[in-house]
């Protein structure tokens, strides 16, 4: 089945099962039938599970494990494409494998899916993992219980953390690897099944990564309900889809590891929008516009497994309107970090956010530069409502131009500073020049008022801009040092469209 089909089916799949759930919660709220429901189910080894508090009786009880049928497919450099199922209770299935011991195990889990293990994205991450690092890979094939209704998937999850977790037991007892030696790395809901699994081995296994874990059934819940740092030594999260759905995201937006990367903002990725889909139908753009920023963050996770253009770097920050504003550049004190596959802690720390912006396709990466921008307070000058555009010249060639502040526009006051982010996908080892222009922004009440009465402002036409400096602080830089670049006639203002090359001057005082 072609990648478009399964785009559109699990989009269908996923309104229809979400529609249904929020019904369902509606009229156990309006009738008052919780109390009617199920309490508790017990599967042998794996326990007992309650839908007591800190659960919730909307979500119902995990299907028997018979029904969900977890397995485990092991691949390693050994075999790399056919995969060895391994049974625990069953030691002849871990004989006959390929398993090695003293190397990491890193087990990969789907979220919720129509077609578990055969989604693409699984073995490309697969073959990137074995190629960077001698693994066992394990893939958690949970198919059976991720494609009920959404809400008993949610259930489901539960029970397959628990089956996670004694596989990671076993694989201890039968081999000695110690649990800092495992990694899991869960996409969507397979996210929340590692912090369940994590959370009965008493949050001592080495690492979950969480790949845009899932928001329904999990937002505004008890941290035991849901993924938090506790579960590992070390939790680190992608978000990329905090808001989507009529303003609800299938990702999480809040901040539940160790460190928590919000690549673009956390929220719309760059090419997941209808108008960036120029093929196909309205089904199939809606399709792009509802999943895509889901599954954006596995194709950047995998995107930083072998990154051969470099680790894409998020800087810490409190949010990313300041991130955008171009105040978080400082990699001072480790406020820059590597995300995805080299992801670190911050020491002592929890809920760490780092920002960063990318490209819409793999690589992804973007090189980050702080720009500020000083504006001189000339005799007559006024303040001037614009919009910026720089572009950055060295060695290799030049950059796209870049429109400041995403386009939008800016109050320019004469007499002060200025500072913007400016994100390029072109690498430059030295910015030799910037060239600039200005557009200015006219309000549609003094268009309409020039225009009705045949009044223009006094200099039409003549306003300018009179910028004294331009200095760059890169992002990705090792040594992150600000340059200065300056007209050569710096005491000429600089007109409306008209393009102007600022040169690497002398340092100034700041």
């Amino acid at each position: 089945m072609s990648s478009v089909c399964l785009t559109i089916a699990f989009i269908v799949t996923c309104l229809l099962s979400l529609l249904s759930w929020a019904k369902g919660e509606r009229q156990v709220r309006s009738s008052g039938a919780a109390g009617t429901q199920e309490k508790s189910v017990c599967y042998g080894r794996l326990g007992c599970f309650s839908n007591a508090p800190p659960f919730s009786s909307d979500i119902p009880l995990p299907q028997p494990r018979k029904r969900i049928n977890t397995t485990f497919h092991l691949r390693t450099r050994s075999n790399p494409v056919q995969s060895h199922v391994l049974k625990p209770g069953r030691p002849e299935t871990l004989r006959r494998s390929n398993y090695e011991s003293g190397v990491m195990t890193r087990i990969i889990l789907h979220g919720y899916s129509m077609y578990g293990t055969l989604e693409p994205w699984i073995n490309t991450m697969v073959q990137a993992i074995l190629a960077k690092d001698d693994s066992n890979v394990i893939v958690v094939d949970w198919m059976k219980g991720a494609m009920a209704t959404y809400s008993q998937a949610v259930g489901n999850t539960r029970l397959v953390g628990a089956e996670v977790a004694n596989l990671i037991k076993w694989l201890m007892d039968k081999t000695g690897n110690p649990l800092d030696s495992f990694h899991i790395i869960g996409f969507s809901l397979g996210a929340q099944v590692a912090g369940y699994a994590g959370d009965r081995l008493g949050g001592r296994i080495a690492r979950i990564s969480a790949v845009d874990p899932a928001n329904p059934g999990f937002k505004d819940t008890d941290p035991r309900v849901h993924l938090d740092p506790s579960d590992a030594m070390f939790v680190d999260a992608i978000h990329t889809d905090g808001n989507t759905l009529l303003g609800v995201g299938l990702g999480m937006k809040d901040a539940i590891g160790h460190v928590d990367f919000y690549p673009n903002g956390g929220n719309d990725q760059p090419g997941c929008n209808m108008a960036s889909s120029s093929e196909g139908s309205i089904l199939y753009k809606l399709s792009v516009t509802f999943s895509c920023d889901h599954f954006r963050a596995a194709d950047l996770y995998i995107a930083t497994i072998n990154a051969t253009n470099g680790p894409l770097q998020g800087f810490q920050c409190d949010n990313y309107d300041r991130f955008r504003q171009g105040t978080c550049m400082s990699c001072r004190g480790n406020r820059c970090r590597s995300m995805g596959w080299d992801a670190e802690r911050v020491a002592h720390k929890e809920r760490v956010k780092f920002y960063l912006q990318t490209t819409a396709e793999d690589p992804f990466k973007v090189y980050h530069y702080q720009v500020k921008m000083h504006f001189r307070n000339v005799s007559r000058a006024k303040e001037v409502d614009a919009k910026l555009y720089l572009q950055l010249r060295g060695p290799e060639g030049e950059t796209e131009e870049v429109a400041l502040k995403e386009g939008n526009q800016v109050r320019i006051v004469p007499g002060h500073s200025q500072k913007f982010l400016f994100s390029t996908p072109t690498h430059l080892s030295k910015v030799e020049s910037v060239s600039f222009r200005w557009e200015e922004v006219t309000s549609s009440s003094s268009w309409w008022f020039s225009s009705w009465f045949g009044a223009e402002e006094e200099d039409s036409g003549e306003k300018t801009l009179h910028v004294k400096s331009v200095k760059l602080k890169p992002g990705e830089a090792d040594v992150q040092t600000r340059s200065h670049y300056c007209l050569s006639r710096p005491h000429r203002g600089i007109l409306a469209k008209e393009t102007k090359m600022f040169r690497s001057c002398i340092r100034r005082a700041a």
